[in-house]
Formats: structure tokens, C-alpha cells, sequence
């Protein structure tokens, strides 16, 4: 029993349990747990996870479980229950209800009662832990309303509080039920539930993908916001407000933003619960008139595209994040701050450099030109707006190199692309195979560029501090029909005609003399 009331000395300091006291007291069949505190229109029970049975005067205890409990099952398939053997000299033997040489131990220690506690509350929450059937073993439901105290009068035991909503669903600020132990030795214990912050989570999609971190200028990205609705029997008023705000992303109105309570799409919010700009968008309404939907999600969903000023690096070099923020103001006044939200996103880049073969520093040379080929079919465009693009061969935007050499896609995201020269510099041979180029980014959302296949290329490509260095040489090429190379031909061919007649002709006359 020692064993048990230590690892239960941790479970003093979680999250819903903030007074944990224990009154000595003769030895004793039944316990008490008293309930201070209690929430407003929650609903409190106590359910046995363990029995305990007490020899005569006191002189012999055990813990035990019945095989058929929905406790039983989860326990020892979330292995924290043995049958096989005790790994520990903490872990507290059990046996089954009803049969005392079938020996058995619970596996939670210090090291994992912390887990313990939040895991089987989850699982509750949840539903993979049903506590329904007849073999469940708990104390009566109360319901707090003026009064927030109440004692159960229980059998010994171990025990965890579940506080549930109107609805039927575990209370949304809790994340941890409280756990107590009552004992012959400890037959009173007192819990005092509290909750934590309400908080609201952001997900964003490509697709029907999550993202990765990593986006393309253009790109529109759905967003799903995601808070509970709060529990206000107790107010006449309460406000929920959620603020999103977005940098270098622009709110599509296009597609418009559907807000769920539930399953029930609120098509008809109070005018002013929901307002819209360009980059912002705020959900505020009374959630005293809506408490059929407590516990329940309140989801918000929308589209917003990658605006033109998410490129790579700002005017100080470094990367530009692209975030979007949601916060959470609650409360009866609104003044109270949740836990808010905040999903971040970067786009890439790709720089290439060209030059020429000469030894030593090599030249950098303008007027190359190159497109950028994303798949099959997709090819990279620059929008008039400065947004970028996707769409076939025709539309493709070459980019050109500048007097530097140098030439820059911007806004794009990490994946595996083609590069294509189209055109060579003047007087240079453009390379014969396209480039294949692969822009991978670490957890930290550094970028790296690769060429896959560097042996294949007849030119020189190498990559140098993420820029594609493209290397010409001169051209070799035969001159196409009409152009300079051909009259210098016509002109050589007629020269060695004349030279070939006059020789016959002198060769002629020399015969006759």
C-alpha cells in the first residue's frame, strides 16, 4: 500500500487536482471523496479502476480488478498492467476480483505516473476506454450547480473523478481527471477540480494534405482553426473571440469561411459575429446562447494564397517567415486570454549562375535564358501581379541572366524540378540535356539545392552555396542556311573555281607552245 500512496503523491500536483488531503482514521470499510469547487453545470463521477479488500482488524489488504472491467482491458493493453512478472519493486500487486492466487501489477512508477494520468483521462475522452457495462464499478453522478461541494460515501478503492458537460462529453478546459486513493489508513480524501486555459489549435493544408512548412508564391492553402465551446450556466453573459491575423498571406474571399459549432454549419451567426479583412478574420459571439453545443468543436475554415512578398530573403538577407496567428479572448467580460495558435511557412529559391569556360575566373555571361519545369505538365509563371505560377510549356516565363550572370526563381517550394536552357548566350553552345534539380528543407527551414544528375550533363554544372552555376563553352555548331557562314562558303567554293580554271587555261596554252 505504501507503494501506491507514493506514486499517488504525484498525481497531487496534476493539473485537475489542486488540494489533495487525506484524514487519518480507524480502519474502515467505506471512504469518503468530497468534492469542493465543482463547475457549474458539471457533472462529476467517481469510477473505481481498483477494489480494495481489507482482512479482519485490519490486518490484511489487496488490490483488486475484475477481468471483465473496461479498466482491465485498457490497462494491460496500454501495458500498465502485468500478468507476467514484477518488473519493479514499487509496482503494487493485484489480484483478480474474487481470486486471490492470480497475481498481478500495476506497472505505473514515479518515472510514469505523469503519463499514466493523462493517458487514461485521453482515452476517456476519447471513447477507446468505454466505461459502460454492469461490471463498472462507480459512485453516483453529481451535477455542480449553486452548490459545488459534494462527499460520496464509496467502497475502498482507487478511484478518478470525470467531469462531463450537458452534452455528455468530458469538460473541454479539463486534460487530466483526478485520481485518489482511499484506504483503510486515508478513508477521506478531498479534490478540487480546476481547468486549464481554454485554447484553440490551427491546421493548415495543401490540398488535402497537411503542409510542410514549405510553400510556393501563389499558392492557396486551406486553414482550419479549431476551439471547444466553453461551459456559461453560471454568467449572463460570455464572450468567444477568435482573432486570425496573417503576414504575407491574403484571405481568399472566393471561397468563402464556413463556421461549425458541432456538426452544424452557423449560417446564421448575429451580424457582426463574424467580420472579414484582407488579412484578418474575427469570430466573436455570446456563448450563453449557444450552451447545447458545450464541449463540442467550434471550427472556423478558409482559404488565404502565399501573396507576391513571401520570396526568400527580405532586404536584410534573412528568410522571410510566413505566418498566420489565431488568439483567443474569452470570457464574461472578454478580457481573459486563451492559448492561442501560430502555423509559420517559408518559400525557396533557386539562383543560377552562368558563365563561360575560361581559365581561371571564369566570365559571367547575360543573355542565357532558362524556364522551369515543376512536373510533366507544370511549368513555372510569373504572374503581371508578381505572384507565381503553374501552367504549360507555351506559358512558361523564361527568366534571363543579367550582366552578373545571375538569374533567381523565386517563391517556390521544396520538391524536385527540371531546368531548361533555351537559349545560349551568343557565340556559346546551350547545353544539350536539361538539369535536374532537387530543393530539399530540414526541420529547421534551411534549404539545400542538389543536381541529381551532374554525370549526365555534357557542360560543367555544379552547385555552389545553393546556386546552380551553369557553365557555356564556345559555340561549334554548324552556322544555320542563309546566315553569314553560308556566303563565306559560296565565296571560298567560287575563288577555287576561278583558281581551278585559270590553272586549266595556262596549263592549255602552255600544251600549244
Amino acid at each position: 500500500m505504501k507503494s501506491l500512496k507514493k506514486i499517488l503523491s504525484i498525481f497531487a500536483a496534476f493539473m485537475m487536482v489542486v488540494g489533495l488531503t487525506m484524514t487519518n482514521a480507524s480502519a474502515a470499510e467505506n471512504g469518503e471523496i468530497i468534492l469542493k469547487d465543482g463547475r457549474n453545470g458539471v457533472t462529476y463521477t467517481p469510477y473505481q479502476i481498483f477494489g480494495l479488500t481489507v482482512g479482519e482488524e485490519n490486518s490484511s489488504y489487496a488490490y483488486t480488478i475484475n477481468k471483465n472491467s473496461p479498466f482491465y482491458n485498457w490497462l494491460l493493453n496500454n501495458e500498465y498492467l502485468s500478468t507476467s512478472e514484477k518488473k519493479d519493486a514499487t509496482q503494487v500487486d493485484l489480484v483478480e476480483t474474487g481470486k486471490a492466487n492470480t497475481p498481478m501489477w500495476f506497472t505505473v512508477t514515479e518515472e510514469n505516473a505523469d503519463t499514466f494520468s493523462n493517458a487514461i483521462y485521453n482515452a476517456i475522452k476519447e471513447g477507446s476506454l468505454l466505461l459502460t457495462g454492469n461490471t463498472v464499478v462507480k459512485g453516483e453522478d453529481f451535477t455542480a450547480t449553486t452548490t459545488t461541494t459534494h462527499t460520496w460515501n464509496l467502497d475502498l478503492g482507487y478511484y478518478i473523478i470525470v467531469p462531463r458537460v450537458s452534452s455528455g462529453a468530458l469538460e473541454p478546459n479539463v486534460t487530466q481527471g483526478a485520481i485518489c486513493n482511499i484506504t483503510t489508513n486515508a478513508p477521506t480524501v478531498t479534490v478540487a477540480p480546476k481547468s486549464a486555459k481554454p485554447e484553440v489549435k490551427k491546421e493548415a493544408y495543401e490540398g488535402d494534405k497537411p503542409t510542410d512548412g514549405s510553400v510556393s508564391v501563389g499558392d492557396t492553402l486551406r486553414f482550419v482553426l479549431t476551439g471547444s465551446m466553453p461551459i456559461t450556466t453560471r454568467y449572463t453573459t460570455y464572450t468567444y473571440k477568435l482573432t486570425d491575423t496573417m503576414r504575407h498571406l491574403t484571405l481568399d474571399t472566393t471561397k468563402g469561411i464556413v463556421v461549425k459549432f458541432g456538426d452544424t454549419v452557423m449560417s446564421n451567426l448575429p451580424a457582426g459575429a463574424l467580420t472579414t479583412q484582407e488579412k484578418e478574420i474575427v469570430l466573436s459571439f455570446d456563448a450563453v446562447n449557444y450552451q447545447e453545443y458545450v464541449g463540442q468543436p467550434i471550427t472556423v475554415t478558409y482559404y488565404a494564397t502565399v501573396d507576391a512578398d513571401a520570396v526568400t530573403t527580405d532586404e536584410d538577407g534573412k528568410p522571410v517567415v510566413i505566418d498566420n496567428k489565431v488568439e483567443l479572448n474569452y470570457g464574461p467580460q472578454g478580457n481573459q486570454d486563451g492559448n492561442g495558435e501560430t502555423e509559420t511557412f517559408t518559400t525557396a529559391k533557386l539562383p543560377v549562375l552562368k558563365t563561360d569556360d575560361a581559365t581561371g575566373t571564369a566570365n559571367p555571361l547575360a543573355g542565357a535564358q532558362f524556364i522551369l519545369k515543376k512536373s510533366d505538365t507544370e511549368y513555372y509563371v510569373r504572374n503581371v501581379d508578381g505572384t507565381n505560377g503553374w501552367g504549360s510549356e507555351e506559358d512558361a516565363t523564361p527568366l534571363t541572366s543579367d550582366k552578373n550572370g545571375n538569374l533567381v526563381f523565386e517563391g517556390i517550394e521544396k520538391g524536385s524540378y527540371t531546368l531548361i536552357e533555351t537559349v545560349a548566350p551568343e557565340g556559346y553552345s546551350k547545353l544539350t540535356k536539361p538539369i535536374q534539380i532537387t530543393i530539399d528543407r530540414d526541420d529547421e527551414g534551411k534549404y539545400t539545392v542538389e543536381v541529381t544528375n551532374k554525370n549526365e550533363l555534357t557542360g560543367i554544372v555544379d552547385v555552389d552555396n545553393n546556386t546552380v552555376t551553369v557553365v557555356n563553352s564556345t559555340g561549334h555548331a554548324l552556322p544555320s542556311t542563309g546566315g553569314m557562314g553560308t556566303t563565306m562558303i559560296y565565296i571560298a567554293g567560287a575563288i577555287l573555281m576561278v583558281g581551278a580554271a585559270v590553272i586549266f587555261v595556262t596549263n592549255k596554252r602552255m600544251k600549244h607552245e
